[in-house]
């Protein structure tokens, strides 16, 4: 994608995010998510949601917390879909 110029943002770090996730590349889902905010993109309310429950289904509830209250702290606020999806 940079290679073709196509702008990267925090929606296309997200949606690469998930599909690595559904490929059942967990570890290339934690390094996109990574990446993304080394870049400097605020993860939305779907990026936060996406990545925390990547974390819950595979049993990596504490990280999952920690993601939760990261994104409390950017004053990113979860929404409905965040809280029934685990």
């Amino acid at each position: 994608m940079q290679q073709k110029h196509i702008k990267i943002d925090a929606v296309t770090y997200t949606s690469l995010l998930h599909w690595l996730y559904k490929d059942g590349n967990i570890e290339g889902s934690s390094k996109m998510w990574e990446e993304m905010k080394s870049k400097g993109f605020r993860p939305t309310v779907v990026s936060y949601t996406a990545f925390m429950k990547l974390l819950f289904d595979h049993n990596k509830e504490k990280e999952a917390t920690e993601v939760y209250k990261e994104m409390l702290v950017s004053r990113c606020s979860p929404n409905c879909y965040t809280y029934t999806r685990f």
